[in-house]
């Protein structure tokens, strides 16, 4: 569900991975930026 209010110029998908990030941690309680391929980011 983009809206324009919350999506800056150029940033669509950006705002779309930010919202899914949000989703799996409330939702269904993953935390996806803990994760083995992170730690040497």
């Amino acid at each position: 569900m983009q809206r324009d209010w919350w999506t800056f110029d150029g940033t669509g998908e950006v705002t779309v991975n930010i919202f899914t990030l949000h989703a799996m941690n409330i939702i269904c309680h993953i935390q996806p930026w803990i994760h083995p391929w992170l730690d040497e980011q």
